[in-house]
């Protein structure tokens, strides 16, 4: 299986990202910039060739990934076209130095630094974790996630405005619900199925391939281009940046696991790389160059919003702090030169700028389309001393306290500070930390207004803080490596035997591994608090990756029921409609199995008629012609029924015994029906 994988994840990341390289490249950017800022632009190529493919009813992957090429290479040779004609015609001004101020090699060795380290920790923390790399984690979003990457790769469609859990080309009859495409922000559900490309792929492969690649490759390269945006003259914050974007849980492993909001981590991933841009076209002194990176950062940010539109209040939470932070003062200083001119003025545009975003930001909040999502309540409050411990130490919903990060954290902040062109950094990161704060300690209304857009779910406020501090905490392992380097080489026995340089690596390598090992590896607190788990956020988010896959567990579709699907489908084939209690794991028997199991998806007894009959009187098929009825309408041949323990039954969202008792009771005597195979207490039934 690791072979299938590794091939159709590098045929799926040639794919994904050579539509986003191609344009970026004809645009101006090196080639390594436009490697690590391509995943969001190709996102948006890919969601908007979908659309124009399914209108025109052309379907099919090999028609998404040839139209995408095509479309992405015919306006970049326009592109370049333009710029050509405009160098002749317009006396074009100095090429702006490099942002970054760095060479193409050093630009492709950081690229190699980070991504070796982001897949050691993603392998050692999660992949290499999982039952087997065909495996995928069975809670939360998951189901549906699983779904519509089926669903689509069935159909041939893959439009973010005709987006079904149950494929389209389904009659109608074969439905519990109305399957009607609607808009749903899929382009992580589209990106996923390049990953497919391959014959032998399997949708978990394409799922697993398609979250490493997230998890290894774009958000670290996003954060990379943002850091070397910020730190252009200084390797060593961006070395030391290598170490920290995945030091802390929250962000990307907990999002892996907890409730499997790989959308949201797509989005997230992208907005370094956006941030980047939009401080670059700040930044930059001439004009081309502000227009391309405004340009690129328009794409990227239409990309964030196509992944899930939630990553866009985050951006734009980033920028208020960038615009007040950075953008007025330096525009301001090189304006005027009186202080007692320019502070009040400075003042009266920050608050003007602060009380209009709080405006809009309340106004899309109670926005009528808004309110399904600003709205919910996610029922996790604690005290505000713990809350402040939680926060500052870096616990966040985990409350695991993180000392090492956290240390690193306020080292950085102080190094920021200091500096006026870096302070926005730190607004930035404070702006999440009061923002998770509020979540932990708030009632609804307060917890609504600082976290609605992100369902006030403390998991994902926990997620932008672990974004939000990367260059704070990349600063303080640099000042702490700063620190051990001078205090070794003052020592004198040093000084006699040992050259600056190689002292100098030689420090930058034990700091970093020092970091490493307190950061990762304990298993217990060095300062208990009250009411904090004994264990940290790494070992046990581990130990819950390697429960929740491992297939020899009574757990949702273990490898037991997976093999009974396996003899069930030489009964029933791949067509056969089979009935199924989706929550006794055969709800993922439609994404991994292949079998057409009736409940393909999790509903909301939002169903037709013809399925609450089903789901609560199946068992009177023979005495009940409703029923009797309502299984010939829909088409069924078969029931299964996979383990019935509670244990193997995902109970907490959706799971509600009455309304599934008519497929509960029915037993090998209940008339109707016909055994052809069992397992223990799994059947499939024939329906006389």
């Amino acid at each position: 299986m690791w072979g299938l994988f590794i091939a159709a994840l590098l045929l799926g990341v040639f794919i994904s990202l050579l539509p986003g390289y191609i344009l970026l490249r004809s645009t101006g950017f090196s080639r390594a910039n436009s490697l690590m800022i391509s995943y969001p632009v190709s996102v948006v190529v890919f969601s908007l060739s979908g659309i124009a493919l399914d209108a025109t009813n052309l379907n099919g992957l090999i028609w998404l990934i040839s139209f995408s090429f095509g479309a992405s290479s015919v306006i970049s040779i326009t592109i370049v076209a333009i710029r050509k004609l405009l160098q002749r015609h317009i006396k074009d001004t100095p090429p702006l130095k490099r942002a970054q101020n760095k060479s193409e090699k050093t630009a492709w060795a950081e690229i190699a630094i980070y991504i070796t380290f982001s897949i050691v920790v993603m392998m050692t923390m999660f992949f290499g974790v999982l039952g087997s790399i065909d495996t995928v984690v069975m809670f939360g979003d998951n189901a549906y996630h699983l779904a519509v990457i089926k669903s689509m790769l069935e159909t041939g469609s893959f439009s973010t405005l005709s987006v079904s859990d149950y494929p389209l080309n389904l009659p109608p009859n074969e439905t519990p619900v109305d399957a009607n495409a609607k808009y749903y922000p899929a382009a992580y559900h589209i990106m996923t199925c390049l990953m497919a490309v391959l014959p032998a792929s399997s949708v978990a492969i394409a799922e697993n391939a398609s979250n490493f690649l997230l998890t290894t490759l774009v958000y670290p390269l996003s954060t990379l281009f943002l850091l070397r945006s910020i730190f252009p003259d200084n390797k060593k914050i961006i070395f030391a940046g290598a170490f920290t974007i995945n030091a802390c849980v929250a962000f990307p492993l907990r999002s892996m696991v907890i409730h499997q909001l790989y959308p949201t981590i797509a989005s997230f991933a992208c907005i370094p790389a956006a941030l980047a841009l939009l401080y670059l076209s700040i930044s930059s002194k001439q004009r081309q160059h502000i227009v391309k990176n405004l340009i690129s950062f328009v794409f990227v940010a239409a990309g964030i919003a196509l992944l899930h539109p939630s990553g866009i209040f985050v951006l734009a939470i980033s920028a208020l702090a960038l615009i007040c932070g950075f953008f007025y003062p330096s525009l301001l200083a090189s304006k005027i030169q009186n202080k007692k001119i320019r502070y009040p003025i400075l003042t009266s545009l920050i608050l003007a700028t602060v009380l209009v975003f709080a405006l809009i930001w309340m106004a899309l909040l109670n926005a009528p389309p808004m309110l399904s999502t600003t709205t919910f309540y996610w029922d996790w409050t604690i005290g505000p001393l713990e809350a402040f411990i939680s926060t500052i130490l870096l616990g966040l919903r985990l409350m695991a306290p993180n000392y090492a990060l956290s240390l690193l954290m306020m080292i950085g902040f102080i190094y920021c500070i200091k500096r006026k062109h870096l302070r926005w950094l730190c607004i930035n990161a404070i702006l999440f930390l009061i923002l998770f704060f509020l979540n932990a300690i708030g009632d609804y209304d307060l917890k609504r207004i600082a976290t609605g857009f992100w369902y006030t779910d403390p998991e994902r406020s926990s997620a932008l803080i672990a974004i939000a501090i990367i260059p704070l905490t990349a600063s303080g392992l640099y000042c702490l490596m700063r620190f051990i380097t001078q205090k070794i080489l003052n020592l004198k026995f040093v000084q006699k035997n040992s050259s600056e340089k190689k002292t100098k690596s030689i420090c930058a390598f034990i700091t970093v591994i020092l970091f490493l090992v307190l950061n990762y590896a304990p298993n217990y607190f060095v300062i208990p608090l009250p009411s904090f788990e004994k264990s940290t956020g790494f070992p046990s988010t581990r130990g819950m990756v390697k429960l929740w896959t491992d297939l020899d567990k009574d757990f949702l579709y273990d490898q037991k029921e997976k093999d009974f699907v396996k003899k069930a489908l030489e009964y029933t084939g791949n067509d056969d409609v089979v009935i199924n209690m989706p929550y006794d794991g055969s709800l993922y028997s439609y994404p991994l199995s292949d079998m057409n199991v009736y409940y393909k998806s999790p509903i909301a007894f939002d169903d037709k008629e013809a399925s609450k009959l089903i789901r609560t009187k199946l068992d009177r098929l023979a005495s009940n012609n409703d029923v009797e009825n309502a299984v010939d309408g829909i088409g069924a041949k078969y029931v299964l029924k996979l383990h019935q323990d509670s244990k193997s039954n995902d109970d907490r969202n959706w799971w509600d015994p009455d309304e599934w008792i008519g497929l509960d009771s029915i037993t090998d005597e209940t008339p109707g029906f016909e055994t052809v195979l069992s397992d223990g207490d799994m059947r499939l039934y024939r329906i006389l």
